[in-house]
């Protein structure tokens, strides 16, 4: 009986011990929730607009432990390595932006990005905090802001090959 009490007691320490290894693992990494809305600007205030709006606003929500500084919003291109910087020194919130625990901040695309001549090329959103973590996200949203504003891609002239007389 005592044996098996001393069993108990050892499965129960090594599965408190396990879960505390776990939590302490993932209470040390960098989670951001990061949401796409469409909307509208009045003054100070944006409003969301799931299908019309003409702007962009990227939520984003310190899900870690402790304070994240988000460095830069950038717009990935596809089939490049290139990007764009999608959010100077202006805007609802400004880049490098100090993120407290479970807390959100809001930035909102310059008017001008509606009307960028690469806009076709966008693939997704990458955010980089200062500690050097990448987020990329794509969604349904973000899709459907490019595809509405953005130029059709410039259309290449096909050569023909000419028939060569035999």
């Amino acid at each position: 009986m005592g044996s098996l009490l001393a069993q108990g007691i050892m499965i129960i320490g090594g599965l408190a011990g396990g879960l505390a290894l776990y939590r302490d693992w993932r209470g040390d990494k960098v989670r951001l929730s990061i949401r796409i809305r469409r909307g509208f600007v009045h003054g100070d205030r944006f409003s969301s607009c799931s299908v019309n709006g003409d702007r962009l606003a990227i939520s984003v929500l310190n899900k870690s432990n402790f304070p994240v500084t988000i460095s830069s919003i950038r717009c990935i291109q596809r089939g490049r390595r290139m990007y764009e910087q999608l959010f100077p020194q202006r805007g609802f919130a400004t880049l490098p932006f100090r993120l407290e625990p479970r807390a959100s901040a809001l930035f909102v695309a310059p008017a001008s990005f509606s009307k960028l001549n690469n806009l076709y090329r966008f693939k997704r959103l990458r955010i980089c905090t200062e500690c050097g973590a990448k987020f990329d996200t794509t969604n349904r949203t973000f899709r459907q802001f490019i595809k509405q504003f953005a130029v059709t891609r410039p259309q290449r002239k096909r050569q023909r090959k000419k028939a060569s007389p035999q």
